[in-house]
């Protein structure tokens, strides 16, 4: 009722004539509210009641109708006054005059002012023209001389409220009541909890190891107090009892704590009732019945003295006060034993928070395959069960159930009836589970949380059911549509609604009801939702799916939902509508299938649609949708909210028809497609109108007089829209304006501010265009104490010189903002002096954050450090600064000040009160001065260093570790180009959690670590050992890849620091000359390690060494064993790695490698020198390795067994380079684990045999290569291959084999002389004996071959009946290749292939490349050909058969000068026929090409390409290439690519009557589009690198063209 009757409305409704009528009305709603408040809570047994009870709801809704509708009467006559020139509210300034009013205009009203938001149509063809029809603006007359129909209404309303709600009462109070009594004992009360015990009723608890063993070590730590209170919570039906019992009935539980108490709370809180039932556990006789607390707290401080005990709280229901749960505990903080524990079991975070002492338990669903077996242990009573015909129903059964336990055991229990697969499937389709009223039902568990709730947040639940499952709420947004339905009451406070809205998302949040599903970067103290911690507004919120069932449920009757396919039963009292249309809407009508629109259409004419105050359209929609649709939804006359989410279908139609401007308050349309929108003039009428959200996409143009929208608060647009609503200063209800462009005219100058006190949100912009300090001050910033956050700005952000800094600090000085400021930013002011307001700080005790932007020429800064709430301080490309005074900050950024040489943090008036959180500073050149920095070399260093700082001798201890402290709590800290700041940093990361970016500092190496869990150490001369100082390892724990890189001097990494690196997964060292073995990572604590058998990197899964020439192999040696998941093992350039070992079962002495140094030193100098180059590989690392890549260590060889890799038993890669010796250690045949799918090896023996001892190979890719001694490759034991690479292998002139290998589809080979006079002779010999032999396996698919013969050719291709692809490259002596034989052949590549005259084959893909001495190409014979592209053959001017390729559809030539003449040539001897009948697509470089005779045939072509020769500069084309673009009729594509030199565009594109498409890209010097214009058969433009003009040109265009700059739609 407080949001119906304002004080306005009330002045306004006394001035017509109506305050009497208004007046019952008022005195009627409140006895109906009284009456339907008495009825709350009780069961109605009696039809007619609850038939009278929802009449009162009906009329109550009536009352509110016409209260609204009154209340849009006086808005319009205050729009009116307005616009005549009468600047006064109305309402406010009453002269007696009556003014009348008649409920036909009003409804007329409603009806008809949006018959014109048809034009708000977001299509490609509109123009920037408006219709005269869209500036339709419906006068309604203020004095129509009879307000006699709205006098009925209201005492007709009045009356019946009244008369019904006797009747109601008087049947109350036949059952027993009164009406006052009913008050107070009948309001919704919840039914009782379950009680429960300590004892598991399951045999096996699923999933809660993990949460059960964090929780036995919270309660092992040692508390401050000795008492230590830990909450688990979770939604209903989650499991928080049974992981209490689970850690109640631990065995170390028992063992540990002599008392053990369980107390099941429930809703009542009694201090006394719970203290009796600890008392009674504890008590081993039974004690005296008392009252009296204190008795029963003394005896239980006696009975437990210093015992230690475990309690638990199970299901705290009550928010009780601190001063309950301090007195409840009293006693047991007496009791100082260690380990004391209180576990609380809860639904909600409020009650967590305020028992916690320890980080809450946040508990969520049973995951993966834990859940599975829970289902099936309550489906089958056996997880082990196992039902082939019943599983798949079952899983989708578990996949609907969210892992929720309480609904597996709920559903699980219907199954067990029928194990059967009929019953099963129905289960599965109707999930009836869901409601079964039992105790222990899934949604009677929820529905307890809910009855708990107040009224106020249970419609607040209820409404959200509206929108799908997963559906995420803007926490801002969720709290407008509250507001929009009144569900936000304000009438009993001075809050502005949304703050008391922003309570109840904060009291629905910690009572489970939503959980926040975005997160900040800084860390939260719980998963308790604190609105003072987290910008709410911006904050992402969604239901659990089991909340959204139980917000379904509640909410039936008034509340309904279309979902797709499924249809709800809308009963006639619905007042809210959602409907959700899925991809199976277009699926199943594209199949045939109607999707039954007709059913809904059906169902929406029962239920009173004209009632509807909600409607929620999402998904996708079309022309058949509203056909059906918009009929219907033109009835709403009561709606409130509006918001439709949907991309591409035309919702003018729609829209005309649906709303009601009368009553909306609310309307969200959302266009997911980039597309130009001009909203429609009859907007302006939507005089309610609160919150209109069109999004942030596209350029949007609003109509005039949108001023006229005075309830106007939230515009959710692009900031540049605000901009262009002229004389805005009438929209005083606007919180929000981000970008307000100062003009100098009428309807856009600065007074326009005035009046919009409301404002929590500014930003003036273009303040050039205020003329002095008295225009400033015509603003009244300070008189708007709701500014929160303002943005002043100059030119854009540049300084404009033609401002005198005098007048700009005038402005500035004339913009004085309200004290409750709590934002400023401040950008392109060219003063040099700061203004008044600010320079003494003593004002702004409100102002968190201070951004100061290109303001060139301000060197004197406020007093910052007199700011005492700041916080946040950005002071950004400030040129003229020297040195600045700051407080202590919680974020400080500092970047491009030139100038600036010192800055002190200095402690005036507020100590260290913030921890920073941020330190950005960046390009200061200058800066040597930094006091929190000092304050840290002045701890660190020795005593004899510290007299060079004689400022900080006098700091007493506490204050250093006052600055300690304050630098501990940074989480984003970045330097960079700071060369003079001499620092010594603490290690880093300050924090676990931190991101951290060190760059351009002459004391330290860059360090680089971000989000992403990666750490980067590298460019640093000055770094020498890697430990504690630079690193601070324990906020590493986290981090999975550690890069360490181009440090020359490095020699050392901190053991004890490694250890500690515990989710590392990656270590990378590279270019670090100086890692010497004498500072192995783990020498220090190897012992430790071994005794504990604990591994030092338990998750490091690859190690890649390179050029790290003081690394030998005793480093690794000793590394290995304590790397238990080793998979990837690089090694590069590592010279002092000689030999290598591996470690196999069969070793007998498997230590001997490996010896400690005192035997080491026990067998004498050589032994041990032999030592430190060794690399020994454990058995720990040959079981887990699968990638091992060996580069360039020139004298590493196998020592010890032959067996070389063959042990490897989870190898799957091998890559060994330039490591001669190695392999030429091993005998002929190289063994190899059965495991290996890709083996790469280079500088090769003279012959190489892959062996695979059991005959079982998984072999599939294997490169050889860069072997110039290897003569005989043996391929036979290489059955699994399938793909073979073989390069630079001069003398290669066996390959066995190689014929049968069955599984190989591609092939790659460099011919050498060698090989192909032995491939010859083969096949000259097998044919004297009547054979063909056989040279390729003839499963090849991909042939490619380097320096090939006109010899070899015959043989080699003569039998591959697969081959689809042949690529010939650098052969160039080959003058013929005959492909007749290859009958799959598609594509042929020639490449380096001068000498090649011609082709003879079926292939339909030919490219001839880079072929620079090739004159002549041969291509009669090539019929079947449909794609040919010549690229970069300069000498080429013949294609010889070309004409007789009528199959051809895709040409594209390049870098091929001479073959324009020869197109021509061509052409003119082809009289009579048309060449190439089939061409579509041409991409050529020369554009003369186009002025041939050649251009003539190209009828059939659709798609071109225009590319620059770089040798060729053009500006345009000519007039003959013009004229010959025309003769494409067919063109339908037409693109301009790397045009570099090219100004203009064709002028005659506009007469290209096909084109569809025309693409521009990496065209710089094009500035326009043709004067001319372009075709109208148009549809796309698409502009990608291009000139700034041409894409402002470009974004101006409308109509139907789709316009697209740089990968993203315009329109």
């Amino acid at each position: 009722m407080g949001n119906c009757f304002t004080e306005k409305l009330e002045a306004w409704t006394c001035s017509v004539g109506l305050a009497d009528d208004v007046e019952k009305l008022k005195s009627a709603m409140r006895y109906v509210q009284m009456v339907l408040d008495a009825a709350k809570g009780r069961k109605i047994k009696s039809e007619p009641l609850e038939n009278s009870l929802g009449d009162l709801k009906e009329l109550l809704y009536d009352a509110e109708d016409v209260m609204d509708e009154l209340d849009y009467c006086r808005l319009q006559e205050n729009i009116t006054n307005c616009n005549t020139g009468c600047h006064t509210d109305a309402a406010a300034h009453i002269d007696g005059t009556s003014s009348t009013w008649s409920l036909s205009s009003i409804q007329q009203l409603g009806s008809t002012s949006i018959s014109n938001l048809g034009k708000f149509i977001f299509k490609g063809n509109l123009t920037g023209k408006r219709k005269r029809e869209d500036d339709h603006i419906i006068a309604v007359s203020t004095h129509l001389g009879d307000n006699c129909e709205f006098s009925r209404r209201i005492k007709h309303i009045a009356g019946k409220l009244r008369d019904v709600g006797r009747d109601v009462s008087d049947t109350l109070k036949i059952d027993g009541s009164n009406l006052v009594g009913s008050l107070n004992v009948c309001q919704s009360t919840p039914q009782a909890t379950r009680q429960t015990t300590s004892y598991l009723v399951g045999h096996k608890v699923y999933g809660r190891d993990a949460e059960k063993e964090y929780i036995l070590k919270l309660m092992a730590s040692n508390g401050s107090n000795g008492l230590k209170v830990l909450p688990i919570v979770g939604i209903g039906g989650v499991g928080k009892t049974t992981l209490a019992q689970f850690v109640y009935n631990d065995p170390i539980v028992r063992r540990k704590y002599e008392i053990k108490i369980w107390v099941c709370v429930s809703n009542n809180f009694d201090v006394t009732r719970l203290t009796r039932e600890m008392l009674d556990c504890v008590s081993k006789q039974r004690l005296a019945e008392t009252g009296n607390l204190n008795k029963l707290q003394e005896d239980l401080e006696k009975l437990m003295g210093s015992k230690r005990f475990l309690i638990v709280l199970d299901d705290v229901w009550d928010d009780m006060n601190n001063y309950c749960w301090d007195q409840l505990i009293a006693p047991l903080k007496h009791n100082q034993a260690m380990g004391n524990t209180i576990l609380v079991t809860t639904r909600k975070w409020s009650v967590a928070k305020m028992t916690q002492t320890i980080e809450p338990v946040k508990l969520g669903a049973l995951e993966g395959d834990d859940f599975w077996q829970f289902f099936k242990s309550c489906a089958f009573d056996d997880e082990r069960y196992e039902h082939p015909s019943l599983y798949a129903i079952g899983k989708q059964i578990a996949q609907k159930l969210k892992g929720n336990p309480l609904a597996a055991k709920t559903v699980g229990a219907l199954l067990r009836r029928n194990i059967n697969i009929d019953e099963w499937t129905n289960i599965l389709n109707n999930e009836e589970w869901k409601f079964i009223q039992a105790t222990e039902g899934i949604i009677p568990a929820l529905k307890l949380s809910y009855d708990y709730l107040p009224d106020r947040l249970q419609q607040c639940f209820r409404y959200c059911c509206l929108f799908p499952k997963d559906y995420h709420f803007n926490g801002g947004e969720l709290v407008r549509i509250w507001i929009s339905q009144g569900f936000v009451n304000g009438s009993h406070t001075t809050k502005n609604l949304e703050d008391i809205g922003k309570v109840y998302l904060v009291d629905l949040v910690n009572s489970g009801f939503f959980h926040q599903v975005q997160r900040y970067w800084y860390p939260g103290n719980s998963g308790f939702f604190q609105q003072n911690k987290r910008d709410w507004h911006s904050s992402s919120f969604a239901m659990h799916d089991l909340m959204h069932d139980l917000a379904r449920n509640v909410s039936r009757g008034e509340h309904a939902t279309i979902d797709g396919s499924e249809c709800e039963a809308i009963l006639p009292t619905m007042r809210h509508l959602s409907i959700v249309i899925n991809s199976a809407y277009f699926g199943k009508r594209r199949h045939g299938n109607a999707f039954s629109i007709e059913n809904f259409a059906k169902q929406l004419q029962v239920a009173s649609v004209r009632k509807l105050r909600s409607l929620v359209l999402i998904g996708y929609y079309d022309p058949l949708f509203f056909k059906c649709f918009k009929n219907i939804f033109k009835e709403a006359e009561s709606l409130r909210l509006l918001q439709i989410s949907a991309t591409y279908a035309d919702f003018s139609s729609f829209i005309n028809n649906l709303v009601s401007c009368t009553h909306i308050c609310y309307m969200k349309v959302h266009f997911y497609e980039h597309r130009v929108g001009i909203l429609p003039q009859s907007l302006t009428n939507f005089f309610h109108l609160k919150v209109l959200d069109v999004g942030f996409l596209g350029n949007l143009t609003l109509p005039s007089g949108m001023s006229n929208l005075i309830s106007l608060q939230h515009l959710v647009a692009a900031e540049e829209v605000h901009s262009t609503i002229a004389d805005i200063g009438n929209m005083t209800s606007l919180q929000e304006l981000p970008k307000y462009k100062v003009q100098n005219t009428s309807g856009f100058d600065i007074k326009q501010l005035k009046s919009m006190s409301q404002l929590v949100q500014l930003g003036i912009y273009q303040l050039e265009n205020v003329r002095n300090k008295q225009e400033a001050s015509d603003a009244r910033l300070i008189d708007k104490g709701l500014l929160k956050d303002l943005h002043l700005s100059w030119g854009g952000g540049s300084t404009n010189s033609k401002i005198s800094a005098m007048t700009a600090a005038e402005v500035l000085e004339g913009l004085e903002p309200n004290q409750n400021l709590k934002h400023l930013r401040i950008t392109g002011y060219s003063g040099s002096i700061s203004p008044s307001w600010i320079a003494t700080g003593l004002l702004f005790t409100s102002l968190q954050l201070l951004h100061l932007e290109n303001c060139k020429k301000w060197r004197v800064l406020p007093s910052l450090e007199k700011l005492p709430s700041l916080k946040k301080l950005k002071l950004i490309s400030i040129c003229d600064v020297v040195e600045i005074r700051i407080p202590c900050l919680e974020e400080l950024v500092l970047t491009k000040l030139p100038s600036l040489e010192k800055c002190v943090v200095a402690t005036y008036r507020r100590g260290l009160n913030f921890h920073l959180q941020v330190l950005i500073i960046e390009d200061c050149p200058k800066l040597n001065d930094f006091t929190p920095f000092q304050v840290q070399n002045f701890c660190s260093f020795g005593i004899g260093q510290k007299s060079w700082m004689p400022s900080l001798a006098g700091t007493s201890a506490a204050e250093k570790k006052e600055w300690i402290d304050w630098l501990s709590g940074v989480r984003v800290l970045t330097i960079h180009g700071c060369p003079r700041l001499m620092v010594e940093l603490p290690p880093l990361p300050p924090a676990t959690n931190a991101q951290v970016s060190i760059d351009g500092l002459s004391t330290h190496p860059r360090i680089k670590r971000t989000y992403s869990r990666s750490l980067l150490i590298t460019s640093s001369d000055e770094l020498t050992k890697l430990d504690d100082k630079i690193l601070a390892f324990q906020n590493l724990t986290e981090i999975t890849s550690l890069h360490i890189e181009d440090s020359p001097n490095l020699v050392s990494l901190s053991s004890e620091g490694f250890r500690k690196l515990l989710n590392l997964r990656e270590l990378k060292i590279v270019r670090c000359g100086n890692l010497v073995s004498s500072c192995v990572i783990l020498n220090v604590v190897s012992e430790d390690w071994k005794a504990t058998y604990c591994p030092a990197l338990p998750c490091l899964t690859r190690l890649h060494i390179e050029s790290c020439g003081g690394i030998a192999g005793k480093w690794l040696t000793e590394m290995l064993p304590h790397v238990q998941s080793l998979e990837e093992l690089d090694i590069h350039h590592c010279p002092q790695i000689q030999s290598i070992s591996i470690h196999y079962t069969n070793q007998e002495e498997e230590n001997d490698s490996f010896a400690s140094s005192s035997e080491c030193q026990a067998v004498g100098p050589t032994r041990l020198a032999q030592d430190e180059f060794l690399l020994h590989i454990p058995l720990n690392v040959i079981s887990t390795l699968r990638s091992l890549h060996i580069q360039s260590c020139p004298e590493l060889e196998l020592c010890g067994s032959k067996e070389c890799f063959r042990g490897f038993t989870s190898l799957m890669e091998l890559k060994i380079s330039y490591c001669p010796k190695l392999l030429s250690s091993t005998n002929e045949k190289f063994p190899l684990p059965p495991s290996i799918q890709e083996l790469q090896i280079e500088c090769l023996p003279t012959r190489l045999q892959p062996y695979f001892p059991e005959n079982q190979t998984s072999l599939k890719n294997m490169v050889v290569g860069r072997s110039p001694d290897l003569q005989s490759l043996r391929l036979h034991s290489c059955t699994a291959l399938e793909v073979l690479e073989i390069y630079n292998c001069g003398q290669l002139a066996v390959l066995e084999g190689l014929p049968y290998l069955n599984s190989l589809r591609r092939l790659c080979i460099q011919m050498n002389p060698k090989l192909s006079a032995a491939w010859v002779r083969k096949c000259q010999d097998q044919e004297e004996g009547s054979t063909h032999a056989l040279l390729l396996p003839l499963s090849l698919e991909i042939l490619r071959i380097k320096a090939l013969q006109d010899e070899t050719v015959p043989y080699l291709l003569a039998h591959l009946p697969v081959l689809v692809q042949l690529e010939v490259c650098d052969s160039p002596n080959l003058t013929s290749l005959p492909l007749d034989s290859l009958t799959a052949l598609k594509r042929v590549i020639i490449n380096s292939c001068d000498s090649l005259a011609s082709l003879e084959g079926l292939l339909s893909e030919l490219e001839v490349s880079d072929s620079p001495n090739l004159t002549s190409l041969q291509l009669s014979y090539l019929r079947a050909l449909k794609k040919l592209d010549v690229l970069f053959c300069k000498s080429l001017v013949s294609l010889e058969g070309l004409q007789s390729l009528g199959s051809l559809t895709d040409l594209t030539i390049l870098g091929c000068y001479n073959i324009p003449p020869c197109l021509d040539l061509m052409s003119q001897q082809a009289v009579g026929f048309n060449l190439f009948r089939r061409l579509e697509r041409i991409k050529i470089d020369d554009f003369s090409a186009l002025t041939t005779s050649f251009c003539k045939h190209l009828t059939s072509v659709q798609h071109l390409v225009l590319l620059e020769d770089s040798n060729i500069k053009r500006a345009y084309l000519t007039d003959e290439q013009e004229k010959a673009l025309q003769l494409l009729t067919s063109l339908r594509k037409l693109k301009f690519i790397h045009c570099k030199n090219l100004v203009h565009l064709p002028a005659v594109l506009h007469r290209l009557p096909s084109l569809k498409k025309l693409f521009i890209q990496e065209c710089p010097c094009i500035s326009r589009l043709p004067e001319t214009g372009l075709p109208p058969s148009l549809e796309k433009l698409k502009i990608i690198d291009c000139s700034a003009e041409l894409n402002e040109k470009c974004r101006m265009l409308t109509g139907r063209i789709k316009v697209e700059i740089d990968r993203g739609y315009v329109n």
